[in-house]
């Protein structure tokens, strides 16, 4: 396995195969920071958290 950058700029970690395709993402957003969540083509979810913006 390897890492790679996703496109959003996070490190991913990458199995022997390609990723998968991106078929939903979800977003939400408040005064306490920004949640993502992207649901892959295979099932598998990619979700990160992020401080809000000053």
């Amino acid at each position: 396995m390897g890492e790679h950058q996703g496109h959003d700029g996070l490190a991913r970690i990458a199995g022997l195969g390609e990723e998968h395709e991106v078929v939903a993402v979800w977003a939400e957003h408040s005064a306490i920071g920004h949640h993502y969540e992207e649901l892959r083509a295979d099932g598998t979810v990619d979700a990160w958290t992020e401080p809000p913006v000053r």
